[in-house]
């Protein structure tokens, strides 16, 4: 693991092993998480923006899901044979 430490990281650090020293909590822990978020880089892009579905409730009040999955079983090539539990 390569680390390029930037100022703010030097100072946390610093600060970490100035309190290991006063208050004998160790740091080392710590240090480690804030040197791997550090070392992460951000993605290139970021994910697309999920498509926007419209959805009208029945007035039947139910929902009835069966019609759409034989469709989607239609469309993968499966028949529909009984319901889903």
């Amino acid at each position: 693991m390569t680390t390029t430490t930037t100022t703010r990281l030097d100072t946390e650090i610093r600060l970490l092993y100035t309190c290991e020293g006063m208050f004998k909590l160790p740091a080392a822990l710590v240090i480690r998480q804030l040197v791997e978020w550090e070392d992460a880089r951000l993605p290139d892009r970021l994910p697309p923006v999920p498509e926007w579905v419209e959805f009208n409730w029945p007035a039947s009040g139910g929902v009835n899901l069966d019609d759409y999955r034989r469709a989607k079983d239609r469309a993968q090539g499966r028949g529909w044979m009984e319901p889903y539990l």
